[in-house]
């Protein structure tokens, strides 16, 4: 039975998978679909990932695309026995659209982010991110918003970890400048931002207002990127109302080339500190602190 939540990232990725090797190997949906004594739609809902194989199931398929490299094989039992697992913070309450986000950070190599409104929230110190989450929804409880700000700060353990990913986070000038909760904050804020930059697991660089037009004013988004075989590489775009994710290699591509060309208009990291330190001090004076 398909699960109720939705397919697992691992579950999207095996369907795709089987789908390009049957495909490579000539045979349509319903002969596949009649190797297993199903009906079409069985390969169907198997090749989008909204039904999860047997491992009998998945065998009978290699056999018929005539997959015999061992590795080929052994990644994909792999998939299949891990397609059901979704256990990242199970004490908070997670939606779809940030369980697709957090399983995606949890599980990655390397993150890619551009973002010009606003910092992204792995950068978010707690007070950033109170103002953040208010001010989408300020018809949240105040229980409600600090429910969401302890998530966001538990999914920041990702640099915890035995081996964080590699994340390089490109800004627009806007987004260190905006004063998201205020003088104090945006200090505060931009105080951490400089301790973050000398982590070797994080790059932060900032493209400046004399870049006018820039690849990035097409929109903030994420590329999440993985070494092995058997994790997507995913492009996050976020909206009002989800992230949208997209998954094919071809898009995934066009989306690093576009964050290597916004990446190009960006402030080398050392120019970058130099900035946020200017614009600290302009936040020094905005609240009278001096």
């Amino acid at each position: 039975m398909a699960s109720r939540q939705g397919p697992t990232l691992r579950q999207r990725k095996l369907g795709a998978d089987l789908k390009r090797l049957r495909e490579a190997a000539g045979i349509g949906q319903k002969e596949a679909a009649a190797e297993l004594d199903a009906q079409q739609s069985k390969m169907s809902k198997i090749e989008t990932g909204r039904l999860r194989l047997r491992r009998l199931e998945l065998q009978a398929l290699l056999d018929l695309y005539g997959v015999k490299d061992e590795r080929v094989r052994t990644d994909l039992i792999t998939l299949l026995r891990e397609s059901g697992q979704r256990q990242y913070f199970p004490e908070y309450n997670l939606g779809v659209n940030l369980r697709e986000i957090v399983e995606l950070e949890a599980e990655c190599t390397r993150i890619e982010a551009f973002s010009a409104m606003h910092l992204t929230g792995l950068l978010q110190i707690p007070e950033y991110a109170h103002a953040m989450i208010y001010g989408f929804d300020p018809w949240r409880t105040q229980e409600d918003v600090q429910h969401y700000v302890d998530l966001r700060m538990a999914r920041q353990k990702i640099f915890k970890q035995e081996r964080p990913p590699q994340v390089v986070c490109v800004l627009d000038e806007g987004a260190i400048r905006r004063p998201v909760g205020g003088p104090a904050v945006m200090r505060k804020q931009l105080s951490h931002l400089l301790e973050l930059t000398n982590e070797s697991y994080l790059t932060i660089q900032v493209v400046p207002f004399e870049q006018a037009v820039y690849a990035g004013l097409h929109g903030a988004f994420r590329t999440i990127i993985n070494d092995d075989a058997t994790t997507l590489d995913v492009v996050e775009v976020s909206t009002r109302a989800k992230a949208l994710y997209m998954q094919d290699a071809d898009d995934v591509e066009v989306y690093r080339k576009l964050f290597d060309e916004i990446r190009a208009s960006a402030l080398s990291s050392r120019q970058t500190a130099d900035l946020i330190r200017r614009v600290m001090k302009d936040f020094e004076g905005a609240d009278g602190s001096r």
